[in-house]
């Protein structure tokens, strides 16, 4: 990134692809298609926009949607998510923790802070306000998990499944409502 800076301060930073950084954190036998692929593809998303990055392209599909049914993969998941709630404002966020990553942004609905925070560790780990982002009474939670494993192909949103109808509709992404304090697990 120093040598964009260097040469070409005033261009868009792109990033075509990103298979080679998203296998570094994976399983030997996990493909894109694999659950643990969205830790990888999450923070490559969040580590472009600290970098200033304006697009991310991916150059094939095989690792949004199954070959065989073309059923969404949780990397796909990980996309729709960040595009529907991710702005386009960085925030400082750090966790303080090497098992824990989180990236904040303006919320892409204008209003409020959104965090997305990838937990590597194989416990519940507490999250705390991030300072410089200010309280809240309520918020609204998007976590997603595996429902078979992170070598499954499936993921679930706060608990439900999430599958695409046979027309290949989206389902609804409901988030979960909760009341905010001082510290709140993740």
């Amino acid at each position: 990134m120093p040598i964009h800076r260097r040469y070409a301060p005033r261009t868009a930073l792109w990033l075509g692809e990103g298979a080679a950084d998203e296998n570094r954190i994976k399983p030997d036998n996990c493909t894109g298609l694999h659950f643990a692929a969205s830790f990888g593809y999450l923070q490559m998303l969040g580590a472009l926009a600290q970098a200033g990055g304006k697009l991310f392209m991916r150059h094939t599909l095989d690792t949004l949607l199954s070959s065989h049914d073309w059923s969404p993969a949780p990397v796909y998941w990980v996309a729709v998510l960040w595009r529907r709630l991710m702005g386009v404002q960085v925030r400082n966020a750090t966790t303080g923790s090497e098992e824990v990553v989180a990236f904040a942004h303006a919320s892409a609905s204008g209003s409020g802070t959104a965090v997305a925070v990838v937990n590597l560790a194989s416990s519940t780990m507490l999250l705390r306000n991030p300072a410089g982002i200010a309280s809240c009474t309520w918020r609204s939670e998007y976590i997603v998990s595996p429902t078979s494993g992170l070598n499954g192909s499936g993921s679930a949103l706060n608990g439900v499944p999430l599958v695409a109808s046979p027309a290949g509709a989206l389902p609804a992404l409901v988030p979960r409502r909760v009341r905010c304090s001082a510290s709140d697990a993740a």
